[in-house]
């Protein structure tokens, strides 16, 4: 559980916003709730609403991928948990300030929580539409969806559907299927810690008809579009962070010709 100690002076226009979405205070803190799902600052100048993870059964280094929002799982010891981040600046303007969108009557602050809680349950956003490619494209530069991690390169993709807004990076492009019950067990503890570290940034197994690959995404599906120049800056920059990290270590992991007492004994 948060420490009030992370947490800083909440503004009134927030509580305010809060309040009218039927968070409730925490007591003297400055935690919300509403129906199982925790608000409050984190780690600075962070924004995190934290709820209740899926269902036990599931595998959410699967299941999670491909939904849309920032919602993830994080995992500490057996527990388990969703969170979704996001940066104060997203919601503050480029100055720091509080507003408000003319057109849409709103926060960017309110708009941020709607998206947060509209995605909670992995539903898509009622009547949302992403902005046009080019406009994207202008915020992401096409060097910025290239890494290159030692004798390692990755080409990312912006994914730019109807109903689907996404940032992604292979980081290993075929899981070998004979891949030892040992290594597997390896790669899964260094995805989970990857996604421990970065905010935002979601990694996992994607199953093709006849591979399985491992990614990481950023999924700004239903984002409000005020809040996108900021959050895709973010974004971006949290994902190639995280693939930076954990690509050596993955692709070492998963190739069986690699040897490793450790991976192998």
């Amino acid at each position: 559980m948060l420490t009030n100690s992370q947490y800083r002076h909440l503004p009134d226009e927030w509580a305010a916003d809060l309040m009218s979405m039927g968070f409730v205070r925490d007591g003297m803190s400055q935690n919300f709730v509403l129906n199982g799902v925790v608000f409050g600052f984190h780690g600075g100048d962070w924004l995190l609403l934290k709820a209740k993870s899926p269902a036990r059964k599931k595998d959410f280094l699967i299941d999670q991928m491909g939904k849309p929002g920032l919602w993830k799982v994080l995992k500490e010891g057996r527990r388990t948990y969703q969170v979704f981040e996001f940066y104060l600046s997203a919601v503050t303007g480029n100055e720091g300030d509080l507003h408000v969108d003319p057109d849409e009557g709103r926060s960017p602050f309110r708009a941020v929580l709607n998206w947060a809680m509209q995605t909670l349950d992995g539903s898509h956003p009622d009547r949302w539409l992403p902005p046009p490619r080019e406009e994207l494209a202008a915020l992401i530069p096409s060097v910025r969806l290239t890494v290159q991690r030692g004798a390692h390169a990755r080409q990312g993709e912006l994914i730019c559907e109807p109903n689907r807004l996404a940032l992604r990076f292979p980081i290993v492009t075929s899981v070998p299927e004979g891949l030892s019950r040992k290594r597997q067990h390896w790669l899964r503890r260094l995805l989970s810690e990857a996604q421990n570290r970065w905010r935002m940034v979601r990694l996992g197994f994607i199953r093709d008809l006849s591979t399985v690959s491992v990614q990481a995404e950023v999924d700004l599906t239903g984002i409000p579009l005020e809040t996108l120049p900021g959050l895709v800056e973010i974004a971006l920059a949290a994902l190639r962070c995280a693939v930076e990290w954990v690509l050596a270590s993955a692709v070492f992991v998963a190739d069986p010709g690699r040897t490793c007492r450790a991976l192998d004994g």
